[in-house]
């Protein structure tokens, strides 16, 4: 036991270091991509360096240490008792990081009978294991641990909520992508739920739905939009909310997580790549994972896509692809 629990120190000790090129995710199994990268190759500026991903770790640690830590993860989660879960990406919010800035997000919730904290649990166990990784946590100033699933970068407010509106109405999948496209483009829909000028999100929703039965609050930082018929939707009153709608509890995202990727670039021009898989429980990681060495190479986006424009990566990415 002495002898186990020494190497496992020298094993955290070398795990001190992290690097932004590196990262500890969950990734959906690659027959759920379409419904997601729809969206996210016209809106997300990641598109073509990140898969879909929920980061439990990042940055995370760097070059040649996916082994020794995927060991030290195998023994802490052993040892907090976490095994395989299933999740559904069936609610969907933003995070507002300044007047003219979003991002549109799915946020994962337990189901199948898993524990409801299980992700939270996960998260600790990592940054438990090794101590570097908290830097998730920190960043909300909270502590708290927030999963998502990037989708996509907006610009202020009243153009996210419309987004998150929209995305809530349609589900993933085609019709998503096409509802979201001109609101990427900074055309609103006419039923963009309006914050301005004082009105409370309920008002605002009402002005925004007037042909819905009923508007009221429906839980913390929610607005529930009763429309006629089928298709309710319902509009986050605050940003890092995250909201349910039937549309997207049928759009069938939901995923037995059988292990965490170590990924990593080399440069920063690069797409990420599997260096690293942690199964949860006994099993072996195979079933719906990505193989080690899985290089992320997705479809070039249409042009005037967002990882495309200024502030995006997608040009030098593609240039780089180009030389290989």
């Amino acid at each position: 036991m002495a002898v186990a629990a020494a190497e496992a120190a020298g094993l955290r000790s070398k795990l001190l270091a992290t690097e932004v090129k590196s990262a500890l995710c969950i990734c959906p199994p690659q027959a759920l991509w379409p419904s997601i990268q729809g969206v996210r190759e016209r809106m997300d500026k990641s598109y073509l360096r990140w898969m879909p991903h929920i980061n439990v770790a990042y940055p995370f640690v760097g070059a040649g240490r996916a082994e020794e830590a995927a060991s030290v993860l195998r023994s802490a989660f052993r040892s907090a008792g976490i095994a395989e879960f299933s999740v559904a990406l069936d609610s969907a919010g933003y995070f507002q990081h300044s007047k003219k800035s979003s991002t549109l997000w799915l946020a994962p919730r337990v189901v199948d009978g898993g524990e409801p904290d299980v992700l939270d649990r996960l998260q600790r166990a990592v940054q438990g294991a090794i101590p570097a990784c908290s830097h998730l946590r920190e960043r909300g100033g909270d502590g708290q641990f927030r999963p998502h699933l990037s989708l996509a970068q907006l610009g202020a407010p009243r153009q996210a909520t419309a987004a998150l509106a929209e995305l809530l109405r349609a589900g993933a999948g085609p019709e998503a992508a096409a509802a979201l496209r001109p609101i990427a483009d900074g055309v609103l829909p006419r039923r963009a739920p309006l914050s301005r000028g004082g009105a409370s999100a309920g008002e605002a929703a009402a002005a925004a739905y007037p042909e819905a039965d009923a508007v009221g609050a429906a839980g913390a930082g929610t607005v529930a939009v009763g429309a006629t018929g089928a298709g309710a939707v319902a509009v986050g009153a605050a940003a890092g909310r995250a909201v349910s709608s039937e549309a997207l509890a049928s759009s069938g995202l939901t995923f037995t997580v059988r292990c965490l990727y170590i990924i990593r670039r080399e440069g920063f021009d690069d797409p990420f790549r599997v260096v690293g898989r942690v199964a949860l429980g006994a099993g072996p990681a195979d079933e719906d994972c990505l193989p080690l060495g899985f290089v992320y190479a997705p479809p070039e986006p249409p042009p005037g896509s967002r990882c495309l424009r200024k502030g995006g990566n997608g040009a030098a990415i593609l240039r780089a692809r180009a030389k290989l």
